[in-house]
């Protein structure tokens, strides 16, 4: 049972560490294309 248990939380961990690399990866890309409109309104 505990074997079984430790297994289903780290599924559960993983997925959710999954997940948030992918959120932060898509958060960075999005915050780096802010960026560069940011930086090209000021400079047109």
């Amino acid at each position: 049972m505990r074997k079984k248990l430790t297994d289903r939380i780290d599924d559960k961990d993983t997925g959710v560490r999954v997940q948030a690399v992918v959120a932060l990866s898509k958060f960075q890309a999005g915050c780096d294309v802010g960026n560069v409109t940011v930086v090209k309104i000021p400079s047109v």
